[in-house]
């Protein structure tokens, strides 16, 4: 049995962080997806996704947190604020550590990461048969650990 945590309210001052779903992943791997609201506005800025166990592609490939904040709302660190809470709620889902993967030439996402406490871990090929690269068509990834 695989534990669901719920991650109740999160906000600072800027955004909500408003809980969407769960959905198991391969080998029961939770994945919590979020919405990120501008509260100036009311309206989904980006959203956020927290793996919560590790199997070898979230390990490895994927992380266990990903993020994408929407054009118009880059910009204001609402992808440092919404990882923020959710790494809180990681704490209470009892993870030690979140493994991020980027794109080495998505700079304002190393630089959230860094924001974050992230340490570099190394730089990989993404294997051309991997669920990583059918999604996201990249040759090569970063991969980051932030210890929580």
């Amino acid at each position: 049995m695989v534990a669901i945590y719920n991650p109740g309210r999160m906000e600072d001052e800027d955004i909500l962080v408003i809980y969407d779903q769960v959905e198991l992943l391969q080998n029961e791997v939770p994945c919590y997806h979020f919405y990120i609201i501008c509260k100036q506005d009311m309206r989904e800025a980006g959203h956020i996704s927290l793996r919560t166990k590790t199997s070898y592609e979230e390990y490895y490939l994927w992380g266990n947190m990903g993020y994408t904040v929407h054009p118009k709302y880059q910009g204001r660190r609402y992808a440092y604020k919404a990882s923020k809470m959710v790494i809180d709620f990681a704490r209470r889902c009892k993870m030690s550590q979140i493994y991020m993967t980027v794109d080495p030439t998505n700079i304002a996402s190393i630089k959230t990461i860094l924001n974050l406490g992230g340490y570099y871990l190394e730089t990989i090929e993404v294997p051309k048969d991997s669920s990583l690269y059918a999604a996201e068509q990249c040759d090569i990834s970063c991969r980051y650990c932030v210890y929580i």
